[in-house]
């Protein structure tokens, strides 16, 4: 029974990553509709230089939702060594994809906290941030 719980509430965990990682992207730091490709540098250092406070809380919000993932990718595994019966190829596969997709989730935001914070920068490096 106490697995069963276990399961529920990590599967529940990645409605919270996406109510998390949602506020901090959507509410916060307004990237929807995101920053148009064909926007010049100067416009985009100039969209985070007027709001780097609002994007470093957006960009924070983004990296702890990371850790509302960590259950949920944990139950995938789990859900796939089922499958499989043992913890076969597509299980290791599926554990190596979802570290690395944990990785990225915190350093892609990690990118525009940085560009928020130096914004005295070359406007051409916080367009690539």
């Amino acid at each position: 029974m106490h697995d069963r719980t276990l399961e529920r509430a990590s599967a529940w965990s990645g409605l919270l990553y996406l109510l998390i990682f949602g506020t901090g992207w959507m509410l916060v730091a307004h990237f929807m509709p995101p920053i148009p490709p064909s926007a010049d540098p100067a416009a985009v250092a100039g969209q985070f230089e007027r709001r780097h406070v609002w994007l470093m809380l957006a960009a924070v919000l983004m990296m702890c939702s990371t850790f509302a993932l960590f259950p949920v990718s944990a139950l995938l595994v789990l859900i796939v060594r089922r499958i499989e019966r043992h913890a076969g190829l597509v299980t290791v596969m599926m554990g190596l994809t979802l570290a690395t997709y944990l990785v990225m989730n915190f350093y892609t935001p990690f990118s525009f906290a940085v560009a928020a914070f130096r914004t005295e920068r070359d406007p051409a490096l916080v367009q690539y941030a």
